[in-house]
C-alpha cells in the first residue's frame, strides 16, 4: 500500500491522475487538518500542525488498505475550512 501526505495544491493535481488507478488498484483521498509538522510527500513543501492537507492511499489485493490517516490528520467537518 502506498500512502502519502499531500499539500492541497499537489492533492488537486494528483487526484485527477490517481482516481483512474491501474487495473487491480484502488485509491482514496481524505482531507483534514494535520496533527503534526511534516512536509508534502510530493513537492516537499513544509506543512505545519493545523494546516489543511490530504492523505492519499493507493492499494491492491496484494497490498490491502489499512487505515492510517487518523495518525496524521483530523477529518474536516463539512463546511469547515481554515
Amino acid at each position: 500500500m502506498k500512502r502519502e501526505i499531500l499539500c492541497l495544491a499537489c492533492a488537486d493535481r494528483i487526484r485527477s491522475v490517481v482516481m483512474k488507478p491501474e487495473p487491480g488498484e484502488d485509491a482514496k483521498f481524505l482531507r483534514g487538518r494535520l496533527r503534526i509538522d511534516c512536509v508534502c510527500d510530493h513537492c516537499i513543501t513544509p506543512l505545519q500542525c493545523g494546516d489543511e492537507a490530504e492523505a492519499m492511499s493507493i492499494w491492491s489485493n496484494s497490498y490491502p488498505y489499512v487505515p492510517w490517516e487518523s495518525q496524521y490528520i483530523f477529518r474536516l467537518v463539512k463546511g469547515e475550512s481554515k
